[in-house]
């Protein structure tokens, strides 16, 4: 119940989850962005500018991951966690 979450709560605080929470975050927004650049490509579309677009979706993911990053490590955004961690 909520006491047991309470108990594990602290643990997601952890900077190894929050490295890889951060990690996964990288993950996603890279599958998402390059799923995009492989359907462009499966249309016909941009086939002379794939070393482009690659470096360009490399691009957002680095932009977007510090983005995240920040968010995550420094606690800018209140976490559902601690909400319920406070507040049981």
């Amino acid at each position: 119940g909520p006491e047991a979450y309470n108990e594990h709560a602290i643990d997601f605080t952890n900077p190894i989850y929050l490295f890889f929470d951060i990690l996964l975050i990288a993950i996603l927004v890279y599958h998402g962005f390059n799923g995009l650049r492989v359907i462009f490509f499966d249309m016909g579309w941009f086939i002379n500018e794939q070393k482009y677009l690659f470096i360009l979706v490399m691009l957002i993911t680095a932009i977007l991951c510090i983005i995240a990053a920040y968010l995550i490590w420094f606690d800018v955004v209140p976490f559902i966690v601690k909400e319920v961690a406070v507040n049981p």
